[in-house]
């Protein structure tokens, strides 16, 4: 009897030890299931959250109807260029770009027609840039781009003149009807060698974009559809 009751206490203490050994298996088993589960959610959470918020940067930086980059990245963009580059060794063009006559599209059809207007200029202004070089939708129906991809003035009047000419080609607004408009440009033009603008000037890119709109409110005061360059005006 005292061998039987030896045998029942062992198999007994056996049986506890595989019932504890199965529990803490099965513990850690949901454990990390759980903490896999937990994981899964963070690194979801966090997806999630870096979307948003490269959808409001998106949002803050770049053109809802035209989808081109904003004032705001603009202007950012530009202070930090300028603030790096060296007058001796770098030129640019900036160009300021207002469409001619988009009240009259507004008045006529409606501004739902109006911004259509818009993002098809939006679209041809963009296949005419290399680059790194991009356009802005700088305000309304205004446009600005910094021009580093040249070699000389030529260049930046071929640049001038395709826009002149692609802005012209009617615009499709339904399957019968289009209309026409042109575009007024202002340019500024800083050459190599320091030639150009002062440093008060490059200093500022508020200045910089207010003497190439001057020089587009001249263009559009000589009877639109062309470009003037700013330093022709400048002594005037």
């Amino acid at each position: 009897m005292i061998m039987a009751g030896c045998l029942t206490i062992a198999i007994a203490t056996l049986l506890l030890k595989f019932l504890y050994n199965y529990y803490i298996s099965q513990s850690h088993t949901q454990n990390t299931a759980i903490i896999s589960l937990e994981r899964q959610l963070l690194e979801e959470k966090l997806k999630q959250q870096e979307e948003e918020t490269q959808i409001f940067k998106k949002m803050s930086e770049f053109d809802s109807l035209t989808n081109l980059p904003n004032r705001r990245f603009f202007l950012e963009d530009l202070t930090s260029k300028l603030e790096c580059f060296s007058p001796n060794d770098y030129h640019f063009a900036l160009i300021f770009i207002d469409v001619d006559n988009l009240k009259e599209v507004n008045d006529s059809y409606g501004h739902k027609i109006g911004d259509l207007v818009l993002k098809q200029f939006a679209k041809r202004l963009k296949s005419t840039l290399r680059t790194p070089d991009y356009p802005a939708r700088y305000a309304g129906d205004e446009f600005v781009s910094l021009i580093t991809q040249f070699n000389d003035k030529s260049e930046i009047e071929a640049i001038c003149n395709r826009i002149l000419n692609l802005a012209l080609i009617p615009y499709k607004l339904s399957s019968n009807t289009s209309c026409s408009i042109s575009v007024s440009i202002g340019v500024v033009l800083h050459n190599k060698n320091g030639k150009g603008l002062t440093s008060d000037i490059l200093n500022n890119p508020q200045e910089l974009v207010s003497h190439a709109d001057k020089a587009m409110y001249e263009a559009k005061r000589r009877g639109k559809n062309r470009w003037i360059l700013y330093e022709d005006i400048a002594s005037e």
